[in-house]
């Protein structure tokens, strides 16, 4: 991401997750992260959602939007959102972080987790062709230990379109 900053002089970016990325410090984190390294002059958040849990610091300058939803499925998200979120922001860089409530609650197999993230990523390459996609790795809490297979399954299958 810091190679296609210096090249880009402002670059709309969007969170789409679940619960980890609705209402946990993961995004102010992030943020964090980019500040430090001086890289949010050139960052637009962009999405649907806003604003910060009220339990994190709110980082200067934190740009709030995002496409966090708890509860959320890949499944989902595919079926009947991505196209309305990314249809008017046209993201250049999706950070996605999405499946565990999939295997959690969807019950569903890895096949079908892997068929939605293959339509989340069509409809993000019709927005948007030349759109980055950063997979962030999926959390392994200990309760999910009987989805492990599915889970590890998916994590080394995300196409890459």
């Amino acid at each position: 991401m810091v190679i296609m900053l210096m090249f880009m002089t402002s670059m709309s970016t969007v969170l789409l997750g679940d619960s980890i990325t609705e209402i946990t410090c993961w995004r102010p984190q992030v943020w964090s992260q980019l500040a430090a390294a001086n890289l949010t002059g050139s960052i637009q958040l962009v999405g649907t959602m806003n604003g910060v849990p009220g339990k994190c610091q709110k980082p200067a300058g934190f740009d709030g939007h995002h496409e966090g939803h708890s509860g959320y499925q890949a499944y989902d998200v595919a079926r009947t959102n991505i196209a309305g979120w990314v249809r008017d922001t046209k993201p250049d860089v999706v950070n996605f972080m999405l499946g565990t409530n999939d295997v959690n609650i969807g019950k569903r197999n890895a096949q079908a987790i892997v068929d939605a993230y293959t339509s989340i990523l069509n409809t993000l390459r019709a927005a948007n062709p030349n759109v980055y996609v950063i997979v962030s790795v999926l959390f392994f809490f200990f309760f999910f230990f009987f989805f492990f297979s599915c889970l590890f399954t998916l994590s080394s299958r995300f196409p890459l379109g």
